[in-house]
């Protein structure tokens, strides 16, 4: 293996203690890293010495009065060209590794430009002359040495931090899926009360207009609650991929006009205007109809959302072969240019709807993106900060024989 093709500082260590030896003629060789807390060097791989050195250099203080700390710790190679010069550079250690002396040893730092990373240590089994070029070569190859290691390093440290993170997005999906899932059943059995309560006080005359406009409001928050949790359950399938489409041919101008319809009896101070284009009385698709109804529902209510001081919202549908057109057009605070090409992204919000305080999860815009792409359609926005703006979809017409 290359130095290029090793991927992890272990596998970088390797290399240079079986190539780099083999390179000067070294008959061992071992790289130890600094390690920050405590202040020591590991040693991450060795060839060729006896036991004795592995088990003795596993973690070396910096304090400690040897060669391969001195090195580190000076800056500069550490060159003994026999054993008598490390009995007499370092008597203790002499003393106690007798097969040390047996040696001669170079111990050259690892080092980046801003700081040392380790020590490059190679021994010889017989006494070595190191002349300039030889240690110019050691130089070069404890060089290149701790740019790859450093490269290894933070490869190593970004698939630790990816992993890190996409344990913590499965978490995070999993967290949404479940608080959305608890969420949804109470909220359905709420919604659904409150709607027949409502027709119920509307039919038999049991209560003043004040208060039928208070269950209007309580039918009209738990639905925009509905749908928010509909959202969050919709982003964790997208996020694990199991979103996924009940297609069947359905006619997108009697699909539109039902939604404008429904949404229009929940308004007081917006008014939705639909307006087929001539030749759009009829576009037939192919798609999944509770997911497109959900892509209008979600385009419609962030027009109304979005223009807080009511008015008419526009929702048009027309015929551009070989799409069905859908266009929803509102005047309302409008999109700051810097933030249109991240409109449809994941948990953006507009930041004037921020600065606002309009609330919202900044799912729901991804969702109709995500709905609208898994039909082969495309979602696309235009808008003027303080005009308003303009959604369009287009989705794919079926031909005449009844295919896409």
């Amino acid at each position: 293996m290359a130095l290029a093709g090793a991927l992890v500082p272990a596998e970088v260590a390797e290399v240079m203690v079986r190539e780099g030896g083999r390179a000067v003629g070294a008959d061992a060789g071992a790289v130890a890293l600094l390690r920050p807390e405590p202040a020591e060097l590991e040693l991450i791989a060795a060839s060729g010495f006896p036991e004795g050195f592995a088990q003795g250099h596993s973690a070396l203080r910096l304090d400690a009065p040897t060669p391969m700390a001195d090195a580190l710790r000076q800056g500069e190679p550490i060159l003994l060209e026999s054993g008598a010069d490390l009995a007499e550079r370092y008597p203790q250690l002499a003393a106690s590794d007798d097969w040390m002396r047996q040696y001669a040893w170079a111990l050259v730092p690892l080092s980046l430009p801003d700081r040392q990373i380790g020590v490059f240590v190679l021994g010889f089994q017989q006494p070595r002359s190191f002349a300039p070029e030889g240690r110019s070569l050691l130089s070069i190859l404890a060089q290149i040495g701790a740019q790859a290691l450093e490269r290894a390093r933070l490869y190593e440290a970004e698939r630790e931090a990816r992993v890190q993170a996409e344990a913590a997005v499965r978490a995070r999906d999993a967290f949404f899926s479940i608080a959305a899932h608890e969420l949804k059943t109470p909220l359905t059995s709420l919604l659904g009360q409150a709607q027949l309560l409502q027709r119920r006080m509307v039919r038999e005359g049991l209560a003043e207009e004040r208060f039928l406009q208070s269950i209007d409001v309580v039918v009209s928050q738990a639905m925009r609650l509905n749908a928010m949790v509909s959202a969050l359950l919709d982003f964790t399938r997208i996020e694990q991929g199991r979103l996924s489409l009940q297609r069947a041919p359905l006619d997108m101008t009697e699909l539109v006009q039902r939604v404008v319809a429904e949404i229009q009896l929940t308004l007081s101070s917006h008014t939705l205007v639909f307006d087929p284009a001539s030749g759009a009385e009829r576009l037939m698709i192919d798609g999944d109809e509770l997911r497109l109804e959900q892509v209008v529902q979600n385009l419609i209510g962030n027009a109304i959302r979005y223009s807080p001081g009511g008015g008419t919202v526009l929702v048009r549908v027309e015929r551009r072969p070989p799409w069905a057109s859908l266009q929803v057009v509102d005047r309302g605070i409008g999109v700051p240019a810097d933030d249109l090409p991240h409109l449809f992204t994941r948990f953006f919000r507009a930041s004037n709807a921020s600065l606002a305080h309009m609330s919202g999860l900044g799912i729901g815009l991804y969702v109709v993106k995500e709905i609208v792409g898994l039909h082969g359609g495309s979602v696309s926005v235009e808008s003027t900060e303080g005009e308003g703006s303009s959604f369009s979809v287009l989705l794919p017409l079926r031909d005449e024989a009844g295919g896409i």
